[in-house]
C-alpha cells in the first residue's frame, strides 16, 4: 500500500511517521523529502521559493514516486506531489514564480496519478503549535493560507481521509484502523 501524507508545514506529519513506523514496520518510509532538499541543497521554500527551487521539489516528488512503485511495495510519504501543487499555487500568488512552474506541478501530479499512483492521501489540518526548525516557516497566518489551498485541493483531489485526531497516539490508531481497513477492502476486491 502506498500511503501519502499531505498538509500545510507544522501538523505533525514527519512526528506521526516516524511514530508509525514502528507499528507498520514493513512500510518503507520517504520522510522530510522538501526539508532534506533545503538542508542540503539550500534549494529555497515556502516565501522564498523560486522557479527553480520550485521544479526541483515537483521533479523529486515524481523521482520519488517512480523509484517507490518499482522497489517498494508498502510505502509512506512523509510528503506527496500535492504539496508540491499548493506551494506552488501560493508562490505564484506571492509573484515568487511564473505560471510555468505551476503548470509543471500539475503535470507531475497527472503523471503519479496516471501511472505511479497513491491507494491512499491522508491530509492532515494545522491542529497544532508551529515549532522552528530552522527550516519550515512558522508565521501563522502564511500557515492557514497554505492550508486554504490544501482544502481547495483536496476537495478536487482523491484525497481519502482527514485526519481528526491531535495527540499523537490517536493519531497513531487512526491511521493504523484506516489502513487495516482499507487492506481489507482491497482483500475482498480482489477475493
Amino acid at each position: 500500500m502506498r500511503i501519502a501524507f499531505t498538509g500545510a508545514q507544522g501538523t505533525g506529519k514527519t512526528t506521526l511517521i516516524r511514530a508509525l513506523s514502528n507499528y507498520l514496520p514493513n512500510y518503507t518510509v520517504y520522510e522530510e523529502l522538501v526539508r532534506g532538499l533545503a538542508k542540503t541543497s539550500k534549494v529555497k521554500i515556502n516565501k522564498e521559493a523560486d522557479d527553480a527551487s520550485q521544479d526541483i521539489i515537483s521533479t523529486e516528488h515524481l523521482r520519488v514516486a517512480v523509484e517507490s512503485y518499482y522497489s517498494n511495495k508498502n510505502v509512506i510519504f512523509d510528503r506527496c506531489v500535492l504539496d508540491s501543487y499548493v506551494y506552488a499555487k501560493d508562490s505564484y500568488d506571492r509573484k515568487l514564480i511564473s505560471k510555468s512552474c505551476v503548470e509543471y506541478a500539475t503535470s507531475v501530479i497527472d503523471i503519479i496519478n496516471r501511472y505511479y499512483p497513491y491507494d491512499m492521501v491522508i491530509y492532515i489540518p494545522p491542529k497544532l503549535d508551529l515549532i522552528e526548525d530552522g527550516v519550515r516557516d512558522t508565521n501563522v497566518e502564511y500557515r492557514d493560507n497554505i492550508d486554504s489551498i490544501f482544502r481547495e485541493v483536496i476537495t478536487w483531489h482523491k484525497c481519502n481521509y482527514t485526519l481528526t485526531s491531535v495527540k499523537l497516539d490517536e493519531r497513531i490508531n487512526e491511521v493504523v484502523n484506516i489502513v487495516n481497513e482499507k487492506i481489507k477492502t482491497k482483500e475482498l476486491q480482489h477475493g
